[in-house]
């Protein structure tokens, strides 16, 4: 069963229940679809190809989700790009895909070339024939930290299987209200969209998080589910602590792992919500490890146990977590080296990140394999670092980098978050670190901030952290402004800059 007859058979059950609201606009099921077949003919009348890969700007509106649906009621394959993309990053991927269609289905909403005042933008092209999209119902681009991104082909069947299994797991019902301020060009966000509306509930979009607004909208919409980043939850905890109110629903979360401090924190402020943390990839399908509501807050040093039907274990030589799975991606687009590369002999996915697997079968993330950080020939990881230095109890937030050093090859920064009303002494946390990491793991250098600062998909971002450290060593004039930094006195003074 596809997608599109997974929400048109939705769209019959539930006629004149409420689907979609963002703020602006309300469709129920039946405007959905018919929004959603308003589309389909306009692309079946511009001939559109089956499985031909379509671009449909998206921004958290209702009728984005006409869009999806319109594709695939037409045959072809979404290809979501948010509408604030830079328009060179657009084209290029316009490019790549070959589409000739670009929909927009808010052409009142600015959103780059090639998408247009209508509709339906045609471009000049045909589209290459592809084997790999046959079933294909989205494309999603990567990050692209470590190079251009790279298209992940999502299949329809193996969608569908993963809706079924997280249905298993969670238990929609008609009636239910979803909460969703992810961004709908990646899985997490589409999943919790979809699987809410295949099971008769009401999708409530955001499109910009802000912490006031977002728990306004749990008390009024009568909340039952809502898909988070731990970072969104770290922006929370101010409001809550100040007297925000408490959520008895669902959060799912995913996107970034969960620190236990911050899994013990937000499980205080609001101990009446059931937290699922779920962890998994674009490649994978996404949730192929799952932390249930009762080891939220025991286990939160783990990212779970493998879901149904789901395979895991380490390179012997590595450590890097491999998954195998019947809900993995098609294939990356036009790169057949590239996915037969992603995957061992035996079909298990290359994660890149460093894991154990304890005795009850739950997995440990223990970092990056590609973002160690090479330390005067010790090999830190990250996420270690950032896991010792949240056991402090002023410390809210942190997220570790590396920077290049002429004396040790990398220089390990971090940057912190203080929690509410408990600033940080720099003195305090130096004498703090050396009691919690060996020498070879101590940071050079600190930063202290707001927020953490994030990537493209809203998650906590270290290549973003590396770029900020680094603009402002190269504009000292602009310290004003600048962050401000300590160093640790285990180094010289060539290791980290100060911004007075």
């Amino acid at each position: 069963m596809s997608l599109s007859e997974i929400l048109q058979r939705a769209c019959i059950e539930w006629p004149n229940a409420t689907a979609l609201a963002d703020g602006e606009e309300t469709l129920t099921f039946a405007d959905l679809d018919r929004e959603a077949e308003v589309l389909a003919d306009a692309l079946r009348g511009r001939d559109a190809l089956p499985d031909e890969p379509i671009l449909l700007a998206v921004s958290n509106r209702a009728r984005d989700i006409a869009g999806f649906l319109g594709i695939w009621k037409a045959g072809g394959v979404a290809v979501p790009i948010h509408r604030s993309s830079l328009e060179s990053d657009v084209g290029d991927i316009a490019h790549r895909v070959g589409s000739r269609f670009a929909v927009t289905l808010r052409p009142d909403l600015r959103a780059p070339a090639p998408f247009g005042e209508k509709a339906v933008t045609v471009m000049d092209r045909t589209p290459p024939q592809r084997p790999l999209l046959n079933g294909a119902a989205a494309i999603g681009f990567t990050s692209g930290t470590t190079g251009q991104p790279k298209g992940v082909v999502l299949g329809h069947e193996p969608y569908r299987r993963k809706l079924k299994q997280l249905q298993d797991l969670l238990g929609f019902k008609p009636g239910d209200a979803s909460l969703m301020p992810l961004n709908l060009t990646f899985i997490f966000g589409q999943w919790v969209t979809f699987l809410t509306l295949a099971n008769g509930g009401t999708v409530h979009l955001v499109d910009r998080f802000a912490p006031d607004a977002f728990l306004e909208t749990l008390q009024t919409r009568r909340i039952t589910h809502t898909g988070m980043v731990p970072t969104m939850l770290r922006m929370l905890i101010p409001v809550l602590e100040d007297g925000g109110a408490d959520f008895t629903g669902t959060v799912m979360l995913g996107g970034e792992v969960t620190p236990p401090p911050l899994a013990e924190r937000i499980s205080a402020l609001w101990p009446d919500a059931r937290f699922w943390d779920l962890f998994g990839l674009s490649e994978t399908g996404s949730c192929d490890l799952i932390l249930p509501p009762g080891d939220f807050t025991a286990k939160a040093h783990t990212v779970g146990r493998p879901g149904d039907g789901i395979d895991v274990k380490t390179d012997p030589e590595s450590g890097e977590l491999l998954i195998r799975t019947p809900c993995r991606m098609l294939g990356y687009l036009d790169a057949p080296d590239l996915t037969a590369a992603a995957f061992t002999d035996d079909g298990f996915f290359k994660t890149g990140d460093l894991a154990t697997i304890h005795p009850d079968g739950s997995v440990e993330l223990i970092g990056r394999a590609k973002e160690l950080i090479n330390r005067a020939g010790n090999k830190v990881s990250p996420l270690e670092v950032e896991r010792a230095l949240m056991t402090h109890p002023g410390v809210a937030a942190a997220l570790a980098t590396g920077l290049p050093h002429d004396v040790l090859g990398e220089s390990l920064h971090v940057m912190l978050i203080p929690k509410s009303g408990a600033p940080l002494a720099a003195e305090e946390i130096k004498e703090f670190v050396r009691t919690v990491l060996p020498g070879p793991k101590r940071p050079d250098g600190y930063v202290f901030g707001e927020t953490l600062p994030t990537g493209r998909t809203g998650k906590a971002d270290r290549g973003a952290l590396r770029k900020l450290l680094t603009d402002a060593g190269q504009s000292p004039e602009s310290a004003g402004t600048a962050p401000c930094f300590m160093r640790d006195g285990n180094t010289d003074d060539r290791v980290s800059r100060i911004v007075k």
